[in-house]
């Protein structure tokens, strides 16, 4: 899918006008983020990690002038929770530490695999009405195999600027790390030089994952949790593949 459809989709899964998805894409296209290249037929096609990369984007709420920054931020967090050795999203995928980006893309992965979804979602056969020429309304009541989805989320809290994954029952946490050890090493080194609190107020400030405490970052009072489920994930992998499909 190009560009300019992908815009669409994303715009019209996600309920925002098409003009703020065009400005963000734009941003994070100039900021080497989204895939490049040649202009209309030639276009490179958008890949899961763009529509990844869009979607952490977005869920930051911020307008495009912000929105770059917020995401280059987000996308670094790490999993403080390992993931289980087997299941949708498992630690050969997503090993030790791994960033959020990498695990919303691991969710465009699997959302385009036919396999994992039937494997992890639920079966059910519901009734539906086919044409049959002998009954006498021209319809008759036939069972179908319907694949019910896997249930996961994620999740982006930008009073804390940290983030969740929900997988099933499980919860996988996404905070700071690269901060918050900064922030303890610079704190046994800051008795020894007063310059360096400057530097620690600086990363304390960066996200409540330094600190280690429930919260919000000083000056974002009003808790804002933006969340997008397996529907979306869903919609969009749909979208991208009917428009290479033959």
């Amino acid at each position: 899918m190009k560009i300019g459809p992908f815009i669409s989709l994303i715009s019209a899964t996600y309920g925002l006008p098409e003009k703020t998805v065009v400005v963000v894409a734009r941003a994070l296209r100039e900021a080497g983020w989204l895939t490049s290249g040649a202009r209309g037929v030639n276009a490179p096609d958008m890949e899961a990690r763009d529509a990844a990369r869009l979607s952490l984007a977005l869920l930051t709420g911020e307008p495009p002038s912000k929105a770059v920054s917020e995401f280059e931020f987000l996308r670094t967090l790490q999993a403080v929770d390992e993931y289980p050795d087997t299941g949708l999203l498992n630690r050969e995928t997503l090993p030790h530490n791994h960033t959020f980006e990498e695990a919303i893309t691991g969710l465009f992965n699997v959302s385009a695999d036919d396999g994992l979804i039937t494997k992890y979602g639920e079966e059910t056969l519901v009734h539906v009405m086919v044409p049959d020429t002998a009954s006498a309304d021209g319809y008759d009541l036939d069972m179908i195999r319907h694949i019910v989805w896997p249930k996961f989320s994620v999740a982006v809290d930008m009073s804390q600027r940290t983030a969740k994954v929900r997988v099933a029952d499980s919860t996988f946490h996404y905070v700071d790390l690269a901060g918050r050890k900064e922030f303890k090493q610079l704190l046994a080194e800051s008795s020894k030089d007063l310059h360096l609190m400057e530097k620690l107020f600086e990363i304390g400030a960066r996200s409540t994952s330094t600190a280690e405490v429930d919260g919000v970052v000083e000056g974002r009072r009003m808790r804002v949790v933006r969340t997008i489920t397996e529907q979306e994930f869903k919609d969009i992998v749909e979208g991208m593949h009917a428009s290479v499909s033959p």
